[in-house]
């Protein structure tokens, strides 16, 4: 769906807060209108690169919960 996004949250101890978890959530999710220079691709490449930019990987690919049908070129 490209309008919206599925979550499947899983509380794993007795302090888990599914309200608070929420509103956090909230709080982080941006609205990101692309620029008339700003392409799809360029959207796509700079989510896929988060993962790099957070020193979690060094090349997106490598991160495993991330996909993408657009290549990272």
């Amino acid at each position: 769906m490209p309008d919206h996004l599925h979550l499947v949250v899983e509380g794993l101890s007795d302090g888990a807060d599914l309200q608070r978890f929420v509103k956090i959530a909230k709080q982080r999710v941006v609205d990101w209108v692309l620029r008339p220079e700003q392409t799809t691709e360029d959207a796509i490449r700079y989510v896929l690169n988060n993962p790099v930019r957070a020193g979690l990987v060094e090349n997106p690919e490598d991160y495993p919960f991330s996909w993408s049908k657009y290549p990272l070129v």
